[in-house]
């Protein structure tokens, strides 16, 4: 990487994680904020360089959320800079930034992650399609296939950035190779993975109404850096419901979707998998 100049701190971030959305993000982001070499700040999705409102707050701001660099090494983990609504701004602001910046990128099939972002959106009470009609939800107009468009999500950055700065990880081999791969790619020294697995919407109760409008306008996130744990767990019992149930597999759900949107996906599968054909990737295969 680049040097800053003495007595300058340098550019942040260093790595960063722009998605896939659902795809491990927050996990692999949590582990590697688990690292004593990395800096956290109280962000790990500032989502800087994608939304115009955030951008326009500055670079002061974003050092103020992102993570302190004289401490260590600051990582962002964005999955709305692969999104293809912010993908193009992202990768061209951080570019402009931080050019040498290091890139870890995370995917699974597009399906599977289609449906663990509607699942997401269950719990949280902002989708109310019934769980069992999961595949009528996912329309090309939907965030849900929008967010699994993986090669118009990826073509900005492939485009700004050398392939030797960016790596790729599919989800299943995050636990093992892909663990070891993002390690050394950062510049971490090895280390077993941690045990806890994050953001998982199937293990998550669900929020009630009352949940939802509370979670929206930031008080729950005030309350729980403040209440003690009993507090906090009489509330989960008064908030939460049972988990959302689980859609019927990709596959399944794939046969019943318009076939306008297996073939964008199918499209966008292709892409992207002739795009990382130039970029350091771990197998697949286990």
């Amino acid at each position: 990487m680049a040097s800053a100049p003495v007595n300058e701190p340098r550019p942040i971030p260093d790595f960063v994680i722009p998605g896939y959305g659902k795809c491990g993000t927050t996990t692999l982001f949590e582990w590697m904020a688990s690292c004593p070499e990395v800096s956290r700040g109280g962000a790990k999705e500032p989502s800087f360089f994608a939304y115009d409102d955030l951008w326009a707050k500055g670079l002061d701001w974003y050092a103020s959320v992102i993570g302190d660099p004289t401490a260590g090494l600051v990582g962002d983990g964005s999955p709305a800079y692969l999104d293809p609504n912010w993908s193009e701004a992202a990768a061209a602001r951080l570019a402009a930034h931080r050019p040498d910046v290091r890139i870890v990128i995370l995917y699974r099939d597009p399906v599977e992650r289609a449906l663990s972002h509607f699942r997401h959106e269950v719990r949280r009470g902002r989708e109310k399609t019934p769980v069992e009609a999961a595949a009528s939800a996912l329309t090309l107009e939907s965030a849900y296939i929008r967010a699994s468009r993986y090669a118009t999500g990826l073509a900005p950055w492939v485009a700004r950035f050398a392939p030797e700065q960016m790596l790729v990880i599919p989800l299943a081999r995050l636990s093992d190779a892909g663990w070891e791969a993002a390690l050394d790619h950062v510049g971490l020294d090895r280390r077993p993975p941690p045990d806890e697995v994050y953001n998982d919407s199937s293990q998550k109760r669900a929020y009630t109404p009352a949940m939802r409008v509370l979670y929206e306008h930031n008080i729950i996130q005030r309350v729980e850096k403040l209440a003690p744990a009993g507090i906090r767990k009489l509330g989960a019992r008064v908030l939460l419901r049972k988990p959302v149930e689980k859609a019927a597999p990709a596959a399944q759900v794939r046969e019943s979707l318009a076939p306008e949107v297996t073939a964008l996906l199918d499209e966008e599968w292709n892409g992207f998998h002739e795009m990382i054909r130039t970029l350091p990737t771990v197998s697949a295969a286990g």
